[in-house]
Protein backbone atom coordinates (compact mmCIF):
# COMPACT_ATOMS: atom_id res chain seq x y z
CA UNK A 1 0.00 0.00 0.00
CA UNK A 2 1.42 3.36 -1.03
CA UNK A 3 1.32 6.33 1.31
CA UNK A 4 -0.24 9.58 0.16
CA UNK A 5 3.15 11.12 -0.61
CA UNK A 6 4.16 8.06 -2.64
CA UNK A 7 0.88 8.13 -4.57
CA UNK A 8 1.34 11.80 -5.46
CA UNK A 9 4.95 11.17 -6.47
CA UNK A 10 3.93 8.25 -8.69
CA UNK A 11 1.13 10.29 -10.23
CA UNK A 12 3.58 13.09 -11.07
CA UNK A 13 6.09 10.59 -12.48
CA UNK A 14 3.44 9.07 -14.76
CA UNK A 15 2.33 12.53 -15.89
CA UNK A 16 5.92 13.63 -16.59
CA UNK A 17 6.64 10.34 -18.37
CA UNK A 18 3.81 10.98 -20.83
CA UNK A 19 4.90 14.60 -21.29
CA UNK A 20 8.39 13.47 -22.25
CA UNK A 21 7.18 10.45 -24.29
CA UNK A 22 3.78 11.41 -25.74
CA UNK A 23 3.66 8.70 -28.39
CA UNK A 24 4.66 5.71 -26.26
CA UNK A 25 2.18 2.86 -25.93
CA UNK A 26 0.40 2.02 -22.72
CA UNK A 27 2.14 -1.38 -22.48
CA UNK A 28 5.62 0.13 -22.89
CA UNK A 29 4.85 2.73 -20.24
CA UNK A 30 3.59 0.02 -17.88
CA UNK A 31 6.72 -2.07 -18.49
CA UNK A 32 8.86 0.96 -17.65
CA UNK A 33 7.17 1.41 -14.27
CA UNK A 34 7.11 -2.35 -13.57
CA UNK A 35 10.89 -2.45 -14.06
CA UNK A 36 11.15 0.35 -11.49
CA UNK A 37 9.36 -1.86 -8.96
CA UNK A 38 5.77 -0.65 -9.22
CA UNK A 39 3.08 -3.34 -9.14
CA UNK A 40 1.59 -4.11 -12.58
CA UNK A 41 -2.00 -3.29 -11.58
CA UNK A 42 -0.94 -0.06 -9.87
CA UNK A 43 1.05 1.00 -12.92
CA UNK A 44 -1.89 0.38 -15.25
CA UNK A 45 -4.29 2.17 -12.88
CA UNK A 46 -2.15 5.31 -12.86
CA UNK A 47 -1.53 5.16 -16.62
CA UNK A 48 -5.23 4.74 -17.37
CA UNK A 49 -6.12 7.57 -15.02
CA UNK A 50 -3.61 9.88 -16.74
CA UNK A 51 -4.83 8.97 -20.23
CA UNK A 52 -8.50 9.39 -19.25
CA UNK A 53 -7.70 12.73 -17.62
CA UNK A 54 -6.24 13.97 -20.90
CA UNK A 55 -9.53 13.12 -22.60
CA UNK A 56 -11.63 14.59 -19.81
CA UNK A 57 -9.81 17.93 -19.74
CA UNK A 58 -11.82 19.04 -22.73
CA UNK A 59 -15.12 17.62 -21.46
CA UNK A 60 -14.94 18.66 -17.81
CA UNK A 61 -14.96 16.56 -14.68
CA UNK A 62 -18.46 15.14 -14.90
CA UNK A 63 -18.46 15.01 -18.71
CA UNK A 64 -21.46 17.33 -18.97
CA UNK A 65 -21.43 20.39 -21.12
CA UNK A 66 -20.84 23.59 -19.28
CA UNK A 67 -23.26 26.51 -19.40
CA UNK A 68 -20.87 28.61 -21.51
CA UNK A 69 -20.94 26.01 -24.28
CA UNK A 70 -24.72 25.72 -24.10
CA UNK A 71 -25.19 29.51 -24.30
CA UNK A 72 -22.77 29.74 -27.22
CA UNK A 73 -24.58 26.97 -29.11
CA UNK A 74 -27.95 28.60 -28.41
CA UNK A 75 -26.69 31.89 -29.86
CA UNK A 76 -25.58 30.19 -33.07
CA UNK A 77 -28.92 28.39 -33.35
CA UNK A 78 -30.77 31.68 -32.83
CA UNK A 79 -28.64 33.42 -35.50
CA UNK A 80 -29.28 30.61 -37.99
CA UNK A 81 -33.02 30.80 -37.31
CA UNK A 82 -32.96 34.55 -37.94
CA UNK A 83 -31.13 34.05 -41.25
CA UNK A 84 -33.71 31.48 -42.37
CA UNK A 85 -36.57 33.83 -41.50
CA UNK A 86 -34.93 36.78 -43.27
CA UNK A 87 -34.21 34.72 -46.37
CA UNK A 88 -37.74 33.36 -46.55
CA UNK A 89 -39.37 36.78 -46.06
CA UNK A 90 -37.15 38.50 -48.60
CA UNK A 91 -37.87 35.92 -51.33
CA UNK A 92 -41.57 35.57 -50.50
CA UNK A 93 -42.60 39.19 -49.94
CA UNK A 94 -46.23 38.60 -50.90
CA UNK A 95 -46.59 35.48 -48.76
CA UNK A 96 -47.13 35.63 -45.06
CA UNK A 97 -44.35 33.76 -43.30
CA UNK A 98 -44.68 32.77 -39.68
CA UNK A 99 -41.44 33.15 -37.81
CA UNK A 100 -40.35 30.33 -35.51
CA UNK A 101 -40.71 31.01 -31.82
CA UNK A 102 -37.69 31.90 -29.77
CA UNK A 103 -38.32 31.20 -26.10
CA UNK A 104 -41.91 32.35 -26.38
CA UNK A 105 -41.17 35.44 -28.51
CA UNK A 106 -41.30 35.82 -32.25
CA UNK A 107 -38.12 36.44 -34.17
CA UNK A 108 -38.42 39.59 -36.23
Amino acid sequence: MLSEAERLALQNRVKNFFVKNPEISKADAANHFIQEGICKKTAYNYINRELEEKDNRSKGRNSTRNSYTNKKEQKTIDKEAEKVVQASTSSDINKKVEAPLKRGREIL
